[in-house]
This record gives structure tokens, C-alpha cells and sequence, in this order.
């Protein structure tokens, strides 16, 4: 799954993982998605200000980049069942 991160993301969640002191899991990397999609809302609300229907899409986003990551998370342990 991390290899379909973008380089730059990729390199913030190694970073996170070391700061934290976890192992890289596809539950740290669940629980870096909230952290990363929480620090994006709060960076966007002080640039934009906060409005209801801004936060309503941000949260649909975050909820979706969750869904993604448990979709691969449970694609790739069915995967290494199989193998």
C-alpha cells in the first residue's frame, strides 16, 4: 500500500512512524491518515477561514482516505492468506 503513496507522503509518514516510535503497519498508516487529514482541516480553516460546507467536504475526505486504507489494508492480508 505505501507504494502507491506519493514520494513526498511517503517520506511524512516514515518521518511520523520514527517520531512516534512506530512499527509500519497498515494500522499506523490507518492512524497517520487521520492525523494527516486533521492537520489538513485545521491548516485549511486558519487559511480560509471555517465554513460549514467546507467542513463537511473535509470530513468526507478524511472518511474516505480511511475507506481507501482499509480497503488495501484488508486486500492486502487476504493477499498474504492466500500466498
Amino acid at each position: 500500500m505505501v507504494e502507491k503513496l506519493p514520494e513526498n507522503l511517503l517520506k511524512d509518514y516514515y518521518r511520523w512512524v520514527k517520531e512516534q516510535g512506530k512499527n509500519e503497519t497498515m494500522e499506523s498508516l490507518n492512524e497517520w491518515v487521520a492525523v494527516e487529514a486533521d492537520l489538513q482541516t485545521q491548516a485549511s480553516e486558519v487559511k480560509h477561514g471555517f465554513t460549514r460546507k467546507y467542513e463537511d467536504s473535509m470530513v468526507a475526505a478524511r472518511r474516505e482516505k480511511q475507506q481507501i486504507v482499509r480497503r488495501e489494508s484488508t486486500r492486502l492480508h487476504e493477499d498474504r492468506k492466500r500466498n
